[in-house]
């Protein structure tokens, strides 16, 4: 996994991962040249991404960006990394649940029956 190193105004964030994933630096911009009272316009900065081994979303931070503000992105080579503010996202162990449960409701629609204590296959 390479780095990114993220720099905007007097911010300098360093993203990667332990191993292998996804990062993402993603600037948002929501014009409304018609806006009502309520309407609001806004120019983001989000900084994240999959950690794939834990299944967990890291984020360094989500950054309201202004007007005349320059966003730099390089990338290097390396794993060194600021460490995330944020990590979301539900465990393996659950997500193996899930997937047990919808197996299991899956089986039933279908008038399965499913042998969780028999030999598994190599």
């Amino acid at each position: 996994m390479k780095r990114l190193l993220v720099q905007f105004r007097n911010q300098t964030i360093n993203m990667s991962l332990p191993e292998f994933g996804v990062l993402s630096a993603i600037i948002s911009v929501v014009d409304r040249t018609n806006k009502g009272p309520n309407e609001i316009e806004s120019t983001r900065l989000e900084l994240g991404g999959l950690d794939s081994t834990d299944g967990k979303h890291p984020s360094w931070g989500t950054f309201d960006l202004d007007v005349g503000d320059s966003v730099t992105i390089s990338i290097h080579g390396d794993r060194i990394s600021d460490e995330p503010v944020e990590r979301t996202g539900n465990s393996v162990q659950h997500n193996q649940s899930l997937e047990r449960e919808y197996v299991r409701k899956q089986a039933a629609e279908y008038g399965w029956k499913v042998d969780e204590h028999g030999e598994r296959p190599d």
